[in-house]
């Protein structure tokens, strides 16, 4: 999503109003609550051990109003058996019961800010029953500082605008709309303006796609950021299209990730400078170098697979499509032929959490090797317990589902 669900939610965490809160009283400048990192049990028990996160789709979920390149969102149409406003509402009720207070909730997108009063009501959802609740938007709604008065004092605790570049022609490029880097910058402005006039309890932040294009001026896009007045910037390694409609394999991807050795060795030579130059107490920010294993095995290699199961998603996430079907991981389609462990229509959230078909996958999933488990996200252990499998281990491993048979 791009959300960047990637971000390092304990990163964000650390992130106070860093910019433009100076001349504010101590104790209006908020901090976002943490969210419980997953415990390491002997055995995982789902009925003592109830799930953090909530990614919840909304009616636009599964459309975009922009057209990005590496997603293809934009292609899709919503189908007519989605869940209703008020049944989204009562999954919230649900997954408060089952998280208590701290719980996260993301409204998933599509882009989420095309039914604003969809989102007003989610989002007033969480806050009133003591729940995070974030987002990821392109900003194209937020034209006015009326909306976006509106935006950060709705129960929103974290928005997250995509922007891939400080320089235009970059940013219209990924984006696939001309224009949309003065509505995107504007956007941010007015929602800094409206937090900082409000003392609004929200984190703000600015996240990229790096691909060959932007990744030379990483830094100085940090830097562009932080002149914006956000609490965070963030970025995330350009991957396989999302939702890949083309006929003709991934054009995108494959032109601009990083192919020869040259260009891997700069690539991995400039994150890790970014990082540890420009996160930490001394920078905006939200990698660490907690990530930068992940980050530097991806570049070389993008399919690599994880020499030791660390993915904690099956242990922590519920994810509930537009038609409210379930699954425990955003890639549960590459591990299973049917990635769904039920629906919200036929069982509660309690049910499905601690469900004998939840078991089951969680049993495969407890052996997944994919990388994607490594991200700040999911990650379980920390960096330096893992590493990348060796060729021969890899070769071996395929994915879950072959191994253990598709579930």
């Amino acid at each position: 999503m791009t959300f960047s669900i990637s971000t390092p939610l304990a990163s964000i965490r650390r992130i106070l109003f860093r910019t433009r809160t100076e001349d504010l009283p101590e104790e209006t400048i908020p901090t976002i609550p943490a969210i419980p990192e997953p415990a390491i049990p002997l055995a995982f028990d789902p009925t003592r051990q109830p799930p953090l996160v909530l990614f919840l789709s909304m009616s636009t979920s599964n459309i975009c109003n922009f057209r990005c390149k590496f997603c293809h969102i934009w292609m899709n149409e919503d189908p007519s058996n989605e869940l209703t406003v008020a049944e989204r509402i009562d999954v919230i009720d649900q997954f408060a019961a089952l998280s208590g207070p701290g719980g996260c909730v993301f409204p998933a997108g599509g882009e989420v800010t095309m039914d604003l009063p969809e989102l007003f009501a989610l989002a007033g959802a969480c806050r009133d029953r003591g729940l995070q609740c974030r987002i990821a938007t392109n900003g194209s709604a937020i034209l006015t500082p009326e909306v976006a008065s509106q935006i950060v004092l709705s129960g929103l605790t974290c928005i997250t605008v995509s922007l891939d570049s400080h320089h235009r022609e970059i940013h219209e490029y990924t984006r696939g709309m001309k224009g949309c880097f003065d509505e995107t910058v504007n956007a941010i402005r007015l929602l800094v303006e409206a937090r900082d006039r409000h003392a609004a309890p929200v984190i703000i932040g600015a996240a990229c796609v790096v691909f060959d294009q932007n990744l030379d001026e990483l830094e100085e896009f940090v830097d562009y950021c932080h002149g914006l007045g956000v609490n965070f910037a963030d970025f995330s390694l350009l991957g396989r299209t999302f939702a890949n409609q083309s006929r003709h394999g991934d054009p995108f991807f494959e032109k601009h990730f990083w192919w020869t050795p040259e260009a891997k060795q700069r690539a991995k030579e400039k994150v890790d400078s970014v990082i540890r130059h420009k996160s930490g107490a001394a920078g905006l920010l939200a990698r660490t170098v907690d990530d930068l294993p992940f980050m530097l095995n991806y570049i070389d290699d993008p399919d690599f697979r994880i020499s030791t199961p660390i993915c904690a998603s099956h242990e922590r996430n519920l994810v509930v499509d537009t038609t409210g079907r379930v699954s425990l991981c955003f890639n549960a389609s590459m591990i299973f032929q049917d990635p769904h462990i039920g629906s919200v229509k036929e069982s509660t959230l309690s049910e499905l959490w601690t469900g004998r078909k939840t078991e089951e996958y969680r049993s495969v999933m407890n052996e997944c090797r994919l990388n994607c488990g490594a991200l700040g996200c999911h990650r379980r252990m920390d960096a330096s317990s893992w590493a990348p499998a060796t060729t021969e281990a890899a070769a071996s491993q395929g994915t879950p589902a072959l191994q253990a048979g598709a579930v």
